[in-house]
């Protein structure tokens, strides 16, 4: 700090420079935790989501099998869709 003139700016001061640094590494590192949080929930959700309807689509089978209703066939769209889910 001898070396450098008194008159800086804050942003031109090496000192702030660092400590303003800091700051930023602690607050990426709060984001990437938080980012972190936010994917396992999302992936989290996108399984019971992906539970929920597989059952769902299992009761509706299950249903119109027994009220003698014929299925047909998912189209591609649907099928797609389904393997999409699964994954």
């Amino acid at each position: 700090m001898k070396g450098i003139p008194g008159e800086l700016s804050q942003e031109e001061n090496p000192l702030a420079l660092i400590q303003q640094l800091s700051v930023m590494k602690s607050r990426y590192r709060t984001l990437c935790e938080w980012l972190d949080r936010i994917s396992a929930e999302q992936q989290e959700s996108m399984r019971s989501i992906s539970a929920t309807l597989n059952k769902t689509l299992r009761l509706v089978q299950k249903i119109q099998q027994h009220a003698g209703i014929e299925t047909l066939p998912l189209s591609e769209e649907q099928q797609l869709a389904m393997q999409q889910l699964k994954c």
